[in-house]
């Protein structure tokens, strides 16, 4: 049944190159046999090889986190090597840019709930500071590298509030005022951070009131960075980038109708009309390709059965990559990323197959 299966999604991907895109699964199975959550992909800076972290269901919902060598899957390091069982929130993976050594950020349950941070040195995962160092519990997380000083910055979500911090060598300290965001009875979540070309930047979203918020660092405080302009019933799961180039910073997020993709120049205005006009905020992801300057955005398609659609912006509307929804079933934890030369990569845990797998398209 499984081959079938995979003979199907195989068949699928194919067609979609009627749509002048060749899709390719790496590796044959997949990377993970099994149920898996909060997948997170980057490229190697040097190597270009593809790494993927995620939630081990088989390993005690500890980390693993594996690499395609060109041929197959191989794991970094050892499987389920976090200190303690991931929790439910986002987690944060990235690349050191200057040692090349990869750096994941998590809710540890065996430091009630704190954030840790690990990364590997070639040959085994080691802690960053000491394991739990946030002041409480924490749910969503995102982790970046300032590209001056190559220090790594953490934000993450805690009820009400976010809060940064910047490993300086010797330990984890706060990186502005502390415990920022919402008043005592507004929820936030969806906390994301990313730098331009040396300062760093804060999304995040007030689900009690429907609001999206991006802030900056101005002398030593967290300010507000234009108005969104993001107000509905319900908004989810905001990141920020910026485009290589010009460094113009983007946000994605979901809202009850739909997927938005905004951009600041100036002012924050819409790119393009909505991406998907029905529930599509379940689980979205959004990168760059570095050759084109193009955005592009995987999404869970609610209009598809929760199958996989890819558009990309080409200046005037959202375009399709492929036929939407084109995965074999329904996806979760999708997550995007591309290499230097404008190839694409999307993660994701396809139900049908129930097998967490990696997509490559070519150019």
């Amino acid at each position: 049944m499984k081959k079938l299966a995979i003979a199907i999604l195989s068949v699928l991907l194919v067609s979609a190159t009627a749509y002048s895109a060749s899709w390719e699964i790496l590796g044959d199975q997949g990377f993970n046999d099994h149920y898996s959550t909060k997948h997170k992909i980057a490229v190697h800076p040097k190597t270009q090889e593809v790494y993927v972290a995620f939630k081990d269901f088989n390993h005690s919902n500890k980390a693993t986190v594996k690499k395609f060598n060109g041929s197959s899957w191989e794991v970094v390091g050892t499987t389920g090597f976090s200190i303690g069982e991931i929790g439910n929130g986002r987690i944060g993976f990235t690349f050191n840019p200057l040692t090349n050594e990869p750096y994941l950020a998590y809710e540890d349950w065996s430091n009630s709930n704190r954030i840790s941070v690990m990364r590997f040195n070639g040959s085994s995962w080691t802690s960053v500071g000491i394991p739990g160092f946030s002041k409480g519990r924490v749910t969503d997380i995102s982790i970046a590298f300032n590209p001056k000083t190559n220090e790594p910055y953490v934000a993450y979500e805690s009820g009400t509030k976010i809060t940064v911090m910047k490993f300086d060598g010797q330990s984890w300290i706060n990186v502005g005022n502390p415990e920022f965001g919402g008043a005592a009875n507004e929820f936030v979540s969806g906390v994301d951070i990313a730098f331009d070309a040396s300062e760093p930047y804060v999304t995040y979203s007030i689900h009690s009131s429907g609001r999206i918020l991006v802030v900056k660092l101005h002398a030593n405080s967290w300010i507000d960075f234009g108005n969104t302009g993001a107000n509905y019933v319900n908004v989810f799961t905001p990141s920020i980038l910026f485009q290589p180039t010009t460094n113009v910073p983007y946000v994605i997020y979901g809202y009850d109708g739909g997927i938005e993709v905004i951009k600041f120049n100036g002012e924050w205005k819409s790119v393009g009309k909505e991406i998907s006009n029905t529930h599509s905020w379940l689980d979205m992801s959004m990168g760059f390709n570095p050759k084109t300057q193009e955005p592009y955005v995987a999404f869970q398609d609610y209009s598809k059965y929760f199958k996989l659609t890819v558009k990309k912006f080409n200046g005037k509307y959202w375009s399709p990559i492929d036929l939407p929804g084109f995965s074999s079933g329904a996806v979760s934890d999708i997550a995007m990323t591309f290499d230097k030369n404008g190839i694409a990569y999307i993660t994701f845990h396809d139900h049908s197959l129930d097998k967490s797998i990696v997509i490559k398209l070519n150019p």
